[in-house]
């Protein structure tokens, strides 16, 4: 096999991995709008899509009720955020937010 060969086997499985990953993440994030969705649907396992107020002392109070914290803020759909209110507090959300459960 020569080294050309070898790069375009090499790119397909990288694309393959990426493709597997992204159906796998999009397959398992559900949008919630409120804590008590959250905590009926956690034991199913997944990623949930919450608006989201930035408060350290309310992550900290998910985190220790039912042991979910934030993996991250998307950086795509941030403007859905807009005119929502935060599923945990109910004041106005300030990001889009993914929580889930680490094990």
């Amino acid at each position: 096999m020569q080294a050309r060969d070898l790069m375009v086997s090499f790119t397909t499985i990288q694309d393959e991995l990426l493709a597997n990953a992204i159906a796998y993440r999009d397959e398992r994030t559900s949008e919630i709008s409120t804590y008590a969705e959250l905590k009926e649907r956690l034991p199913e396992g997944g990623f949930f899509l919450a608006p989201w107020k930035d408060d350290s002392v309310n992550e900290d109070a998910i985190k220790a009720d039912c042991r979910a914290t934030i993996r991250c803020y998307p950086i795509e759909g941030q403007e859905a955020a807009t005119g929502k209110k935060c599923f945990y507090s109910g004041e106005d959300a300030t990001h889009m937010a993914v929580f889930a459960r680490a094990y």
